[in-house]
Order: C-alpha cells, then sequence, then structure tokens
C-alpha cells in the first residue's frame, strides 16, 4: 500500500514546491493581463507568497498537481484560477485565515481525478474496479470520491479541505452531487468555492479567456442567490470585461429569433411552475422551483423578453455594422443573458419531463396529462422572428 511521503522530505525540496506553486500563478497573470490587474486591485502578493509555501507542507499533493498539470494545461489553468479567485473572495469577505487556506488548497485539488484520474489511482495503488464507488456513480461522482480518498491518505491536511472538495459540485438548486444540497444547506465557504468554480466555467468558457462574458451571468445569479458571495465577485469582476469578441461574432437577426422563441416558450414555464403547487417536495420538484426562480429574474429584472430589447435590437441592427462591439456593450450582454435563459428553460423541460415519466412521482392523472402537455408545447419549435416584418410593424406603429 502507498505510503505519503513524512518529514523526510527535505526543507529544500519544499521551497521548490512552493516555488512551483508561486511560479504557475506568476505565469497564469503574464499570460492574462486582466487577472493581474484584478489582483494588483484586490489581492496581496505577500499572502499569495505565503500560501503557495503553506501547501508545500503537503509533498505529496504538489507531486499531483504537478504530474497533472504536465498532461492538461486546462487542468492546471482552472485549477490556479479557482483557487486563486477563492483566495479573493475569502480576503474580501474577512473570513478566517484557516478557512482561506482551506479554500486555497481545495480550488488547486478539486478536479484532480478529472484530469488524473490514472495518476491518482496508481497513486492510491487502486485498480478502476475498486469497489470505494457504485457501479451506477457518475463520472462526477467517480472522480470526487477519487479525489477524497487521495486527500485522505495526506497527512496534516486541514479537515476544512475535504468538506470543501466534497461540496463543490453542488447547486443552489439541490440538483448537484453528491448529496444535492441547497442553498441553505451549504456554509459560506462551501458557496465561495462554487462561487469561484462559476466564475471559472465562465472566463475560460470554449477554451477561450473572455472575462467580459461573465458580469452580467454574476448579476443575475447575485439576484437570486449566494447574494453576498456573488457581491463581492462582481466587485472584482466589473470593469475588466474589456476582453470581448468582435461584433461580426453577434448576429442580430438571430437575437431577435432567439427572444422570440424564448417568448413563446416562457408562459408554458409559468403554467408548468403554477402546476407543481401541491405537490410532494421532491429534489427534481425543487430543481424546477428553483430554475423557474432564476428564469423569472432574468426575465423580469434583466428584462431579456421585453418588447424595449425587440425594438432596440431591430433599430440597431442596420448601423451596427459601422460599429465596433465596444459601441454597444448592451448587445453582449444581451446574447449572454438570452443565452443562459434557453440553457435554463431546456434544463426545465428535462426535468420537468424526468417528473412526468416518474411512477413513484405522486400527483392524479389530470395534473400529469396537463404537465405532459407543458412538456410537449415547450419542446415545440414555434414561428421564428422576421426582421423585416417586425420593423415594417415597428415603424406603422
Amino acid at each position: 500500500m502507498y505510503q505519503p511521503p513524512g518529514p523526510s522530505v527535505s526543507h529544500q525540496a519544499k521551497l521548490q514546491q512552493g516555488e512551483f506553486l508561486l511560479n504557475s500563478f506568476k505565469t497564469l497573470f503574464d499570460h492574462q493581463p486582466t487577472l493581474a490587474e484584478i489582483h494588483r486591485q484586490f489581492g496581496s502578493d505577500q499572502k499569495l507568497r505565503i500560501l503557495c509555501y503553506q501547501v508545500s507542507e503537503y509533498p505529496t499533493l504538489i507531486e499531483a498537481i504537478r504530474s497533472t498539470a504536465n498532461h492538461s494545461q486546462t487542468f492546471l489553468d482552472h485549477a490556479l484560477f479557482t483557487s486563486w479567485f477563492s483566495f479573493l473572495i475569502a480576503d474580501q469577505m474577512k473570513l478566517s485565515v484557516t478557512t482561506t487556506k482551506a479554500l486555497f488548497i481545495a480550488g488547486l485539488s478539486q478536479d484532480l481525478a478529472v484530469y488524473g484520474l490514472d495518476y491518482l489511482r496508481s497513486t492510491l495503488n487502486t485498480s478502476s474496479e475498486s469497489g470505494y464507488v457504485s457501479g451506477e456513480a457518475s463520472s462526477d461522482e467517480v472522480h470526487l470520491l477519487t479525489v477524497m480518498q487521495f486527500l485522505a491518505v495526506i497527512p496534516r491536511l486541514p479537515d476544512g479541505v475535504g468538506l470543501l472538495v466534497l461540496d463543490h459540485h453542488e447547486q443552489y438548486d439541490g440538483l448537484g452531487v453528491p448529496n444535492g444540497k441547497r442553498e441553505q444547506q451549504l456554509p459560506v465557504a462551501s458557496q465561495v468555492l462554487i462561487v469561484a468554480n462559476e466564475v471559472a466555467r465562465l472566463v475560460y468558457r470554449n477554451s477561450q479567456f473572455e472575462i467580459g462574458r461573465a458580469l452580467p451571468v454574476l448579476k443575475l445569479n447575485g439576484a437570486v442567490y449566494f447574494k453576498e458571495v456573488y457581491r463581492k465577485a462582481i466587485e472584482m469582476v466589473k470593469g475588466h470585461g474589456r476582453n470581448v469578441p468582435p461584433v461580426g461574432d453577434i448576429h442580430v437577426p438571430a437575437l431577435l429569433d432567439m427572444q422570440n422563441r424564448l417568448s413563446l416558450r416562457w408562459p408554458h414555464v409559468l403554467k408548468a411552475t403554477a402546476e407543481l403547487i401541491g405537490l410532494e417536495e421532491s429534489r427534481t420538484i425543487i430543481g424546477l422551483r428553483s430554475l423557474a426562480r432564476r428564469a423569472w429574474m432574468g426575465v423580469t429584472t434583466a428584462g431579456v423578453l421585453s418588447d424595449e430589447l425587440a425594438i432596440w435590437l431591430s433599430e440597431i441592427s442596420s448601423e451596427i455594422k459601422e460599429h465596433e462591439i465596444g459601441d454597444y456593450p448592451e448587445l453582449l450582454e444581451a446574447e449572454i443573458l438570452l443565452g443562459e435563459l434557453d440553457d435554463m428553460l431546456v434544463r426545465f423541460q428535462q426535468l420537468l419531463e424526468q417528473l412526468v415519466q416518474k411512477e413513484l412521482t405522486v400527483m392524479d392523472d389530470a395534473k400529469r396529462t396537463a404537465l405532459q402537455g407543458i412538456c410537449e408545447q415547450l419542446g415545440e419549435q414555434e414561428e421564428t422572428f422576421d426582421l423585416e416584418e417586425f420593423t415594417l410593424l415597428n415603424m406603422c406603429d
């Protein structure tokens, strides 16, 4: 059985491992000047250095990170970003030194098994057929439990690290893994790591660094859940969104078409949510209500389905070819929020289908039939948007 390194690891070796981490962060900032700006404004070189050298007290963990990074730059970028952003939020929220350190380590180690499963199994002397996970477990759960087992053999690792890693796939709506926790069941430290992961997902979307795409979604999320944590995240990202795609990448008629299709589907979401009243609470129903709540904020507060947005989009469609995206920052925001709403409605439909297909869900035949009909209506592809017709009708008005 594998025995992790003990006190025999030399002081010089620990210094080298701490230097490896610190240089990795420096490289990240060199490659992404926007992150360097945020770090200068909200971070601390001294605190980052201290944290890197504290992690060197766990040489097994550092070697796992180094080995996995050699095989996947994606892993290293995501791990560094999540660890650093968690540290910034914790510092802004005045969380304890112990909690900040645990968040920093959890961000670095949470996804080790996603990109280094074979390495961890060899380290643990564990075969892929071992019994520490169920054969029915999802890939996220397999990766999560592998990392948990790995962290358990690291001497003197703070207890909070394992708990944070265990929670990092949880979601505010109770649809996460492994325990389906809801917002109220997640401690502040877990919320910080979950938000940092969400920011990383937005910033590194489609394998491209686009921090300008994060802010609209962070604002939407912050109006619904984890409000204090998102408020700090928004403060740090705000004003650093200059990394945006060229205007040619945004097709205005396509946005109008998407808005039209979403407007036709939205009433069915409201009807389905009303039909859920009186049903016995389950994980699926909790998820449906949470999705509806978040979508409602997008429709009402953000106004992504409003006539005003449709009129504005139609008015600028003819002149936007002559301008850069910097002249229309609202256009990028509209594209992002419409895409988020589309994703939410697709997920809502999928959950609703799961609900009506489960025979164990207690509901009368009339309600099941009604919900089934709403599922079908949500999935229908209705009429598309005609920009010329809309413009003519608008001129007539």
